[in-house]
């Protein structure tokens, strides 16, 4: 199975969508020059607009397109939204630097993850990157001592927000990476991270060794931690993999890095191949070349990579119900997962999607002597919550 090429891709893309990759496409690019013609063409704003809030892509495109297209009117609404996120993103990354700051003191270490300063590191602009949370990553055994301190800042749970029984508990945090606090009074969200990715074997590195090797940034006077380089690209890549790329910004970045002076691709490969990942780098690779024509390393592909590439376009030029609906199509993105990695463990922690969750504790509590039910009763939990009670809301 063969991955199309950027202008097969573009055949099967609406004219929205190609001018949103155009016009965010590197500049002085083939592919935003391509933007010229087909601002000529008829199209929506609004879908336009839409699309790239869609793909966390709005405050690139109205930049870019502010800067190289002057000569076309941009639509008042479109600045309105542009104006709204760069304000929400900035309250946001001084909402960060304050947290990272409070941990620090408070001698929980931490790292930021994504977020608007992955935006000031790689488009020297932390507005151009918009994000709805922020990422706080801490070891496990601070867990207790940040939601305590968080708690007392004024955040509150979001997820797993009832109070959990003690094998429910353990079993949450061994399975689980993150929960999720909002703020009562500003309605900031910040997900907390005990470890990069709930399916341990995707990255294969210790949380000491992510620790040892994180990097300090100095933000307004204040220092604040982020993952080092070498680990940012292959985290990029996995959480990108993971949710089949349905938001182009996720390519966009890899986009920036790929094309930047400091990127060495036998480096790269070597560091992948040794946690196992060379599939799911190849694939990042591939797409945001065919996307958004960054470098060609013309790479020699098997089926899976081919397969992979060619799963993720259909993710990311689907509407994005297309990767999150809960119904059986569910059971594909599991299979997908599969073919990500080599390896019978990866295989098996692929279909965690099958094991209980929070929600089949809130629907039934069973006493911890009970728990080994929940395994045996996930199924009708997921047809029950999926397909009854949302025909019936349906239905109201």
């Amino acid at each position: 199975m063969a991955y199309p090429t950027r202008s097969q891709l573009f055949s099967r893309l609406t004219i929205e969508q190609q001018i949103l990759l155009a016009v965010c496409s590197a500049g002085g690019s083939t592919q935003r020059t391509e933007a010229k013609g087909l601002l000529h063409k008829p199209f929506c704003w609004e879908t336009l607009v839409s699309l790239s809030d869609r793909h966390r892509m709005l405050p690139l495109f109205y930049n870019n397109f502010k800067n190289d297209f002057g000569d076309t009117e941009i639509p008042p609404f479109l600045r309105e939204k542009f104006l709204a996120q760069t304000h929400q993103t900035l309250k946001m990354a001084a909402e960060t630097v304050r947290i990272s700051s409070l941990l620090t003191h408070n001698n929980i270490a931490n790292i930021v993850i994504k977020g608007p300063f992955l935006g000031q590191q790689l488009y020297g602009d932390l507005a151009l990157r918009p994000s709805r949370d922020i990422d706080i990553l801490i070891s496990d055994n601070d867990i207790g001592a940040f939601h305590a301190l968080f708690v007392s800042e004024g955040y509150m749970l979001v997820n797993a927000d009832f109070e959990l029984s003690p094998k429910q508990r353990a079993y949450y945090y061994k399975h689980k990476n993150q929960v999720a606090y909002t703020h009562s009074k500003t309605g900031i969200m910040v997900e907390l991270h005990w470890r990069l990715f709930s399916q341990e074997s995707l990255f294969p590195v210790s949380l000491n060794q992510v620790f040892s090797d994180k990097q300090e940034v100095a933000v307004g006077g204040k220092s604040i931690s982020l993952l080092s380089p070498e680990h940012n690209f292959e985290f990029l890549c996995l959480h990108g993999a993971i949710h089949q790329w349905f938001r182009l910004r996720w390519l966009y970045d890899i986009s920036q890095l790929v094309n930047s002076d400091s990127f060495n691709l036998d480096q790269v490969m070597h560091r992948a191949k040794e946690n196992g990942n060379e599939r799911v780098v190849t694939q990042a690779l591939i797409l945001s070349n065919i996307f958004f024509g960054s470098r060609d390393f013309s790479f020699t592909t098997d089926k899976s990579v081919s397969w992979l590439v060619n799963q993720a376009i259909n993710a990311a030029i689907h509407e994005e119900a297309y990767t999150s609906s809960r119904r059986v199509t569910r059971l594909r993105i599991p299979i997908y997962k599969m073919k990500l990695k080599r390896g019978f463990r990866h295989k098996v922690e692929s279909w965690k999607i099958m094991n209980p969750n929070y929600s089949d504790w809130r629907m039934v509590s069973l006493p911890d002597s009970l728990f080994f039910l929940y395994f045996i009763l996930r199924p009708f939990f997921w047809f029950y919550e999926v397909y009854i009670i949302r025909h019936n809301q349906k239905h109201k």
